[in-house]
């Protein structure tokens, strides 16, 4: 009989886990684990292509959770919370935290307790860390199912995240060593705590040649391609690249110098606005999403990877 598996996606933007995700439900047992897949967003791959539409691809469901505004009273809350605590940004943090506990998170909780009976789910699956996975692992404990955590990225718990973390949690994967330690040192119990390093396909080849495509980007053959991959996002500090990319055609006159940025993300129109403001229209290139992004990687003459914490080593 299979299994009937939930997997929770609470990101925003299409990353690096929503291609893990994808890549595993490509290759997991379809003969014994049936699944279906609840989103927060529907964001986009590419124009024309999103999250759901990728999955439903591979015939599987896909669900977006039916969530509502937060009240007047919330918002109210939070302002007058951010005002008195303005002393302390750790209370104030704690204290917008409470606030979406009470307003969201529960809420949420509710919902795919409700789903998962509903469903006759065996196992929820969560696509990315606690402090993002809360409502998940609620509704788990809720419903007397099991749980499971991949965790991608080190990241910050609260007392009550790691509290709940500890008591409702079955397992948690960690991508790295670094990424289970982090958790460890913070006061999740080492336990249910997994190391599962992510997987290369080492058949993978690039589609087209390199010269092929710095033709296609216009780069020359006396030019030096510099160029990164990722979600345009905070975290990944692609603004950093481009203001070392002004740095060096402004200040110290590399002429042969381009740039190429592969991702899409919250951060492009203020990157764009870094471009342009920098003077570097005609150097730095934001390619956007790029299923073939091997090629593009494989045309480069310098890879940066400027992120300013990744889930490894």
């Amino acid at each position: 009989m299979k299994k009937n598996i939930l997997i929770l996606d609470t990101g925003k933007e299409w990353g690096g886990g929503t291609n893990s995700l994808l890549e595993l439900l490509r290759r997991v047992d379809r003969e014994k684990y049936r699944f279906t897949v609840l989103f927060y967003h529907n964001f986009d791959k590419t124009p024309g292509s999103d999250v759901k539409s990728e999955i439903e691809k591979l015939g599987i469901d896909f669900l977006l959770l039916e969530r509502g505004g937060q009240p007047a009273a919330a918002k109210i809350l939070k302002e007058t919370g951010r005002t008195i605590l303005f002393f302390s940004g750790k209370l104030k943090k704690l204290y917008i935290f409470f606030m979406d506990y009470l307003f969201r998170i529960k809420k949420d909780a509710e919902s795919i307790a409700a789903l998962i009976r509903e469903l006759n789910i065996d196992l929820i699956y969560m696509n990315n860390q606690p402090s993002s996975d809360l409502e998940g692992l609620i509704a788990a404990k809720k419903t007397g199912i099991r749980s499971l955590i991949h965790s991608r990225i080190e990241t910050g718990l609260n007392p009550f995240e790691v509290s709940t973390t500890n008591k409702h949690l079955t397992k948690m994967i960690c991508v790295s060593r670094g990424v289970k330690d982090s958790f460890v040192r913070q006061g999740v119990s080492g336990s249910i705590c997994t190391v599962i390093y992510n997987g290369i396909d080492s058949t993978i080849t690039p589609a087209v040649s390199a010269d092929r495509v710095r033709q296609e980007l216009g780069i020359k053959k006396d030019e030096i391609l510099i160029g990164s991959v990722g979600s345009l996002i905070k975290r990944k500090r692609f603004s950093d690249l481009v203001a070392s990319m002004a740095y060096l055609v402004n200040k110290k006159r590399h002429g042969r110098l381009k740039c190429l940025i592969l991702g899409e993300g919250p951060e492009r129109e203020y990157l764009s606005k870094e471009i342009e403001g920098n003077g570097l229209s005609d150097r730095v290139m934001l390619a956007g999403f790029k299923a073939d992004a091997i090629s593009y990687t494989n045309a480069m003459d310098i890879f940066v990877l400027p992120s300013e914490r990744e889930g490894f080593p």
